[in-house]
C-alpha cells in the first residue's frame, strides 16, 4: 500500500502505489482513495485515474517507469508534503506538495 493515511473531515485519505499495464510496458504510479472515518475498511471514494505517474525523465534508467512514495506529512496549514521516489537514478527522491482542499 503506502504511508499511513491522513485524517480529513471527509474520511481517511490514503496514498497507494499500483501497477498499470500500458502499451509501453508496466508503469508504477501513485493513487489516492478515501475510507470512512469510523470503518477504515469501507472505501468511500476510489480513483478513476492515477494521481501521479512517472514523467518523461523518470521512464528510462536503472528501474524505469517506477514511482512510489516513502511517506507524506501534513503541515498545520493543510499542505501535504509527499516524499516521492523514482527509479531512474536509484536512489533518487524529491518532495512535492499539495493542499488537502485541492485533493478533496
Amino acid at each position: 500500500m503506502g504511508p499511513s493515511p491522513i485524517k480529513t473531515k471527509e474520511g481517511w485519505l490514503h496514498l497507494a502505489h499500483g501497477v498499470r499495464n500500458t502499451a509501453a510496458g508496466l508503469r508504477y504510479v501513485l493513487y489516492l482513495f478515501m475510507t470512512d472515518l469510523k470503518d477504515i475498511s469501507k472505501i468511500n471514494y476510489q480513483p478513476a485515474v492515477y494521481f501521479i505517474a512517472p514523467n518523461d525523465k523518470e521512464i528510462i534508467g536503472d528501474v524505469g517507469n517506477v514511482l512510489f512514495s516513502n511517506g507524506w506529512i501534513e503541515d498545520n496549514d493543510g499542505t501535504i508534503y509527499i516524499l516521492r521516489f523514482f527509479g531512474y537514478k536509484n536512489p533518487c527522491s524529491k518532495f512535492i506538495h499539495r493542499y488537502i482542499s485541492r485533493l478533496l
